[in-house]
This record gives structure tokens, C-alpha cells and sequence, in this order.
């Protein structure tokens, strides 16, 4: 068996045309389902990195922890920097040891964590801004978009945070940019050349990395940690930095799975 290994860091040019210019370059690192039981050596180390990578902002899409362990949690908010802050949503885990809700966000909010439930933010660089789109887990039928969306011009630029990559086709049909999603694991057993020999039902296919729907762009994160079984298999953790661009002609020539 090959327990959790070296975190790997994934770097992605995503373009959008219509992205405002004071986000040229802007550094987005997203990590997904820690799986916290502690802050230990794994969650360290994740700390340790993303300062090293110098982000805009942090974004987390679910399934911080794998029991209730708030404190453990406050001590990884505690390490973290960043330049404009951290948002985050809630992933089935959370709602599985009931660590959601008000009580919850306002623990986070000391750490300047900004927790999104079924809401909207805007960031602001000078007189230009991004939407950042928060949806309650999918998975377990608690999102709601439209609520999620309201306030926000229908015309901006839209980054959506969810835990499950099973919001796709709605996030699609509502407009939206750029979606970042986790809940997969990339599958934790993988076979070279092959992919994931394990894929959920419930997402539609989407296991790891990018992909587009339509004209919404997608990324699935493999996450940090496991659930169930403590294994990875050619299935590395993954902690991804996204760098936003407006030439579409400098694209990511990666990009490989269209839907």
C-alpha cells in the first residue's frame, strides 16, 4: 500500500477574455479536501508551501476536515498568507461531523477566512473586481445558485467555489468563468496511461484537472488528504497554483478534455 506522498504542485495558465485588467497575473492557489484530524506534519507542510507560492488569494473547495476538529483547523488558518484573503466552502465532510453554519464562519472569520455559503463576494483590486461564487455542497443536495449568485452583475467575471464537480452543467448554464471543485480525490488509485480505475457517479466523468463546458472553464483538484482508505496510487496530493491571463491566444496548450 502507498499511503499520502509528496504534495505535488500543479501551475495552470487559465485564460478569460474578459477578465479586468488589474488581474492580469493575479495567483490563485486552490487546495481541496485536507482531511484534517490534526495539524500535523501534512498540514505543516501545505501551510509551508502555499506561503511559498505567494498567492493572490487562497481558495479551498471542501472537506477541511475528516472529523470534528475545529481547533486542529484554526491552528492551519493561524499560518497561513496571503495577499487579499481566503474563501472557502463546505464539502460533505463538514456537514457529515455538522462543522458548518454561522458558528463555524464566524471561528473562521478571526483568521480573515472568508467561509461562502450559498453566497456571493466581490474582490476589489482598485476600481476592478471579480465575483467569487460560494456553493454549499452539491453532493449533499445543500447548494443553491441562484441564491448563491445574487447581487452580481449577470456581465462580471465569476469564479466559482464548490465542493463537487457535479455543479458543472448548472454553473454553465449560469455564466459562470472559471469553476474550482475537488470531492474526487483524482480517484487516489490510478494506472499510468489509463487514469483513475475508480470514478464517482456523481461526477459525471470530471476526475482531475481541467476541462471545459461550453464556455465555462473547469478544474478539478485532487486534494490533500483521503477518505476511507489511507492510499495513492500514481494519484499524488495536489496543491494547484492558477495563474489568470486575458490572451486567450497564450492558452494552456494542456488543456485536454472537452465536455
Amino acid at each position: 500500500m502507498i499511503r499520502n506522498g509528496k504534495i505535488k504542485v500543479e501551475k495552470v495558465d487559465i485564460s478569460i477574455d474578459e477578465l479586468p485588467d488589474k488581474f492580469e497575473g493575479f495567483r490563485i492557489v486552490h487546495i481541496s479536501d485536507i482531511h484534517i484530524k490534526r495539524f500535523g506534519k501534512r498540514e505543516k507542510k501545505t501551510v509551508e508551501i502555499i506561503n511559498e507560492l505567494n498567492p493572490s488569494v487562497l481558495f479551498i473547495t471542501g472537506d477541511i476536515v475528516s472529523r470534528n476538529v475545529l481547533k486542529e483547523v484554526e491552528k492551519f488558518w493561524w499560518g497561513i498568507k496571503t495577499k487579499y484573503g481566503i474563501w472557502a466552502v463546505q464539502g460533505n465532510w463538514e456537514h457529515k461531523y455538522s462543522m458548518t453554519g454561522e458558528r463555524v464562519k464566524e471561528v473562521y472569520k478571526k483568521y480573515g477566512v472568508k467561509l461562502l455559503i450559498n453566497e456571493s463576494d466581490k474582490l476589489y483590486i482598485k476600481d476592478n473586481f471579480i465575483g467569487i461564487v460560494g456553493i454549499d455542497d452539491p453532493f449533499t443536495f445543500h447548494d443553491n445558485m441562484s441564491k448563491a449568485l445574487g447581487g452580481l452583475p449577470e456581465d462580471s467575471v465569476k469564479i466559482l467555489l464548490s465542493h463537487s464537480p457535479s455543479i458543472i452543467d448548472e454553473a454553465s448554464e449560469n455564466g459562470i468563468s472559471l469553476v474550482l471543485t475537488g470531492h474526487t480525490h483524482g480517484g487516489q488509485i490510478a494506472i499510468p496511461g489509463i487514469g483513475a480505475i475508480a470514478k464517482r457517479r456523481d461526477c459525471n466523468g470530471y476526475v482531475s484537472g481541467k476541462y471545459t463546458k461550453n464556455q465555462t472553464q473547469i478544474y478539478v483538484n485532487r486534494g490533500i488528504g483521503t477518505s476511507i482508505l489511507p492510499i495513492r496510487l500514481f494519484c499524488p496530493p495536489e496543491i494547484t497554483l492558477i495563474k489568470l491571463k486575458r490572451d486567450s491566444s497564450q492558452s494552456d496548450p494542456c488543456w485536454r478534455h472537452e465536455r
